[in-house]
């Protein structure tokens, strides 16, 4: 929100609510999933059958339109967000780039700023994507899905989420895995561009000085270190998510067990009364584990977030210091009418970018 304008927050939190909505449906449909499984039974009366079927599909349709609109309403605000926040914010970035000082760019060479800027502005391009969609759905439909279980059977509800804590640790490993990647990933892109462009810049000196070698050493450096981390986080992150897959399987499995019990031996409903039906069971699985099974894409959007905040944090850095130096310059500024005599270096000393360890 730092560097939103008033008119996008407005547009953020109306794509926030109906990608909420569109989470919120899928719980919601569980129930009347339950409903119509329950009425495929061998003693169902054809009248009542009919009947049953027809007032699912009626609400069902009734569901489907409601996702229809939330899907459009979200897709295309979340599209205008993209696309209108991704331009203010090139144009702050590019501002705020030049109202550092000279200093500044003696200590940051310019072609590694000129692969960032490239690069940050892809990365915040895809903070306000549809993918951010999926992300805000993705975690109001696990959490209507526990409150639709908790509303049908509690004690059901409360024996799933005992579960949880395994699930949700190898999910954070995954995600975590994932974040390190791309992390990763970011600086090493930009150190290779930003190779790529110096030596391009130098390529006569280069060639001329026989260095193609060296230049070729150094990329390769680079590559090999992004191979081998990306290898060590690739068996973590496979790890955990086959982990995670065979967590939500078993309980799958497990909760279909203790489902049967519950029916057979007449166990009370504690919401109802009553001993638990086939419905209370189905509307509960149905509503918890779809949320459970779409928790598995917050790898990747996690990761897209976590780049995406530390670029608008850099960004918004550079902002914040350009004012601290336009401050401090007004506050000590002096107008010279003449200046005359001369200017002497004792001990100077530096060296290229592409020896840093050579000083001249």
């Amino acid at each position: 929100f730092r560097l939103m304008r008033r008119r996008d927050k407005a547009y953020l939190l109306i794509a926030i609510i109906f990608s909420c909505l569109q989470g919120l449906i899928f719980p919601i449909f569980s129930m009347t999933f339950g409903q119509m499984s329950s009425s495929f039974t061998g003693d169902s009366d054809p009248e009542v059958l009919v009947t049953s079927i027809l007032s699912n599909f009626k609400s069902m349709l009734v569901l489907a339109a409601v996702i229809v609109f939330c899907s459009f309403v979200s897709a295309v605000l979340w599209n205008t967000l993209s696309s209108s926040q991704s331009d203010y914010l090139k144009g702050f970035y590019f501002s705020a780039l030049f109202r550092q000082p000279i200093a500044y760019f003696d200590t940051h060479r310019t072609e590694e700023l000129s692969a960032n800027f490239v690069s940050n502005v892809r990365n915040f391009s895809l903070l306000f994507s549809q993918k951010m969609s999926f992300y805000f759905m993705i975690y109001a439909q696990s959490i209507a899905g526990i409150v639709v279980g908790l509303i049908k059977s509690s004690f059901f509800t409360i024996i799933v989420l005992l579960f949880f804590p395994f699930i949700l640790l190898v999910l954070y490993i995954s995600i975590r895995s994932q974040q390190k990647v791309a992390a990763l990933k970011a600086d090493r892109t930009a150190k290779s561009s930003s190779l790529f462009e110096q030596s391009l810049k130098l390529v006569r000196a280069i060639k001329a000085l026989g260095g193609e070698q060296h230049e070729f050493e150094k990329f390769n450096r680079l590559c090999d270190e992004d191979r081998q981390c990306s290898g060590r986080e690739g068996y973590r992150q496979g790890l955990g998510w086959g982990l995670f897959l065979l967590g939500v399987i078993s309980l799958f499995a497990v909760m279909y067990l203790i489902g049967k019990i519950f029916v057979e031996q007449g166990v009370t409903n504690w919401n109802t009364g009553v001993s638990h039906t086939k419905v209370d069971i189905l509307s509960v699985i149905f509503a918890i584990l779809p949320g459970m099974l779409s928790m598995a894409n917050l790898s990747s959007l996690e990761s897209t977030m976590e780049i995406g905040k530390t670029t608008i944090g850099l960004i918004a850095d550079l902002d914040t210091k350009a004012n601290e130096i336009k401050g401090l310059s007004e506050l000590n500024q002096q107008v010279l009418d003449s200046l005359s005599g001369s200017i002497r270096f004792d001990h100077v000393t530096f060296a290229y970018p592409s020896q840093p360890n050579k000083r001249v």
